[in-house]
């Protein structure tokens, strides 16, 4: 499938940056398994500013400057302010289950997938059910996907860079 290039009245398809669609339409088989998953993922228990929160720390972690500037402007559209999108880079949320929701999914981009049982009960007994914490692991591997796919095609950024954090 070709390349082509955005037009300025051109939709975001599902919100995500033209040129990682453009990048995934290669193989019609990425595209729709990709957006499958995203879709699939949308009809879940998790809010539209809880699969936000993910987006931005799994972008945050996986150190990708295309899907975090992608992640900040889904962040902004679900309603997130710019100080909460910085915290949510953090690991801060507003409420303890956005953050048990952030601390599940930074552990799973760091340590590759895998969980402790300590971290899993941590999280259980803050009230994430198993179809909450299946669901994290999911988000994670769509966003982590998506990561992945601008680090190895070189994507340019389709819209504004994240700001960057203060140091510590």
């Amino acid at each position: 499938m070709p390349v082509r290039n955005k037009t300025d009245n051109e939709p975001d398809k599902a919100g995500y940056g033209p040129s990682l669609l453009r990048t995934l339409g290669r193989s019609p088989a990425a595209l729709a398994g990709y957006l499958g998953l995203h879709q699939g993922l949308a009809g879940g228990r998790l809010t539209t500013a809880e699969r936000c929160l993910i987006g931005l720390m799994v972008a945050q972690r996986s150190g990708s400057p295309y899907w975090l500037s992608v992640q900040g402007r889904l962040a902004e559209k679900a309603g997130l302010t710019k100080d909460e999108i910085s915290a949510a880079r953090e690991g801060c949320a507003d409420t303890d289950r956005q953050t048990d929701l952030l601390f599940l999914a930074g552990k799973l981009v760091i340590n590759r997938g895998e969980l402790a049982e300590a971290d899993l009960t941590a999280v259980r007994q803050a009230g994430l059910s198993d179809t909450d914490i299946t669901e994290v692991i999911l988000h994670v591997g769509l966003n982590l996907t998506a990561a992945a796919v601008s680090h190895a095609a070189g994507l340019e950024l389709d819209f504004p860079p994240a700001p960057p954090l203060p140091a510590f």
